[in-house]
């Protein structure tokens, strides 16, 4: 059996604002401009951000998982990463024993089931121990929801 093909070149980005040739992505200049703007109408949790920043600084800015901290021109940087999603179907609270500071390396890791705690706060599917303040108490319900939710179900 001989099989035969014929290549040829389709045209996916007709009408995009840019172009690719020899393997080189460039702008058209001729579409410089402001973007186009489309109305829209969101409903949003309201997150309790007197909570969140006190724990930060509990932790100094501080990666409870990796223990660095992010200088930036306008100071530290830590994220406030819930343990149980506030949103839906999750539902989680906003409380402090529902929230972790991490940096935002290991909080994109953590949401999308990189790793997960162990009760015992061991890391699970991560080398290490999660580091917590003797004045920050997590909730075991929460992490038990994380490994189930979001480890274990491969997400």
């Amino acid at each position: 059996m001989v099989w035969r093909f014929r290549l040829r070149k389709l045209d996916y980005f007709s009408g995009a604002n840019f172009e690719i040739q020899d393997n080189e992505l460039s702008d058209r200049e001729s579409t410089y401009g402001s973007p186009k703007r489309v109305l829209t109408q969101v409903s949003r949790i309201i997150r309790d951000t007197v909570a969140s920043r006190k724990l930060k600084e509990l932790y100094s800015y501080e990666c409870q998982v990796c223990r660095t901290s992010i200088q930036t021109n306008a100071g530290l940087y830590i994220e406030a990463a819930h343990i149980q999603p506030l949103g839906t179907p999750h539902n989680g609270p906003d409380v402090i024993s529902n929230i972790l500071c991490l940096c935002p390396n290991h909080h994109v890791r953590f949401d999308y089931g990189g790793f997960t705690v162990s009760d015992t706060l061991e890391l699970i599917g991560e080398k290490g121990r999660l580091f917590v303040h003797p004045k920050h108490a997590l909730g075991q319900s929460f992490l038990a929801y994380h490994r189930a939710h979001r480890y274990d179900a491969g997400w």
